[in-house]
């Protein structure tokens, strides 16, 4: 018996999946979506056809005595004479089988059978990429399909299919790949099944290496993604009087004459602390006032 994969439609509806089969010819293969709708197309018309019956597993599902559907599905389906097409709501996973539609002529003898099959799947729905860096700069990237019986992915770079140049391993029809190093660009991967298709898509850029210490103190020296915010630090050191490398503090001590300024006889000797805010820019004294800095004053009196 030769396999003829039935003409196959989806329609996407409010309350889910619509999909169509024809199963006129022998060896028809359907698909459900899990909660949809499936409109089977049994029969041209019922017109000339004395008797017919459609069975799952040696059950009568539908009989011809004026296109009665009985008890198994007659809740959520319907049988229309004029078109012989069945249609069966709220599918769910036990529809699925193979059936059998039997004709009888008007003597009762059997004249012909049809087979054909019922597949139920859920649909593909909320595809995720997940992607980190690699000990060597590489990226890993997987695929990820929140919902769907069966996925088959696929994956592609600025429009055009992964190339072995690209990629380091895994190929493009899985859910996780892994792209060399410098590899960027807008990457989309879809999720299929027979029912319906989902992609998601993500512009990635390359991973950067970076040599740091984090806020809380921890220090990273690792590959990231460059699309990643990590906040890092340089701590500054504090001298007094001798110029270091740039991101030092710098400190200045001064003895104030005391026949400038009008204190009491007690009060000896006054020491101003004058300090200087750490820049980039070269050491500046407290003399060349500036926009860039910020002076404290500390006085202890003897």
């Amino acid at each position: 018996m030769t396999a003829v994969v039935g003409a196959f439609l989806m329609l996407l509806i409010c309350h889910g999946v619509e999909t169509y089969c024809d199963v006129r010819l022998n060896g028809s293969h359907c698909n459900g979506a899990l909660g949809g709708t499936v409109v089977l197309r049994l029969m041209n018309s019922t017109t000339g056809i004395n008797r017919f019956k459609w069975i799952k597993n040696n059950t009568v599902l539908v009989i011809n005595r004026n296109g009665i559907v009985l008890k198994e599905i007659s809740d959520r389906s319907s049988f229309t004479l004029d078109n012989g097409t069945l249609i069966i709501n709220k599918l769910r996973r036990t529809d699925e089988g193979q059936y059998t539609l039997i004709f009888h002529n008007s003597e009762g003898r059997h004249m012909n059978s049809i087979f054909h099959s019922l597949t139920i799947q859920a649909p593909v729905s909320s595809v995720m990429l997940v992607s980190e860096c690699l000990s060597k700069g590489e990226m890993s990237v997987s695929c990820f399909s929140k919902e769907g019986d069966s996925p088959l992915y696929s994956w592609t770079l600025d429009g055009y299919n992964l190339t072995k140049a690209q990629l380091l391993s895994g190929n493009k029809e899985t859910n996780s790949i892994t792209l060399k190093q410098g590899v960027s660009g807008r990457l989309v991967c879809t999720v299929r099944n027979h029912i319906n298709s989902d992609f998601k898509v993500e512009k990635i850029a390359s991973c950067s290496f970076i040599n740091c210490t984090l806020l809380n103190g921890t220090h990273l020296s690792q590959w990231v993604r460059e699309a990643d915010t990590i906040q890092c630090i340089e701590l500054p050191t504090t001298t007094i009087g001798a110029e270091k490398t740039e991101q030092e503090m710098y400190a200045n001590v001064r003895i104030m004459d005391q026949r400038r300024r009008q204190m009491t006889p007690k009060a000896e000797n006054e020491v101003e602390y004058t300090l200087v805010k750490f820049t980039g820019q070269p050491r500046q004294t407290a003399d060349q006032k500036s926009d860039n800095h910020v002076y404290a004053q500390v006085r202890v009196a003897k």
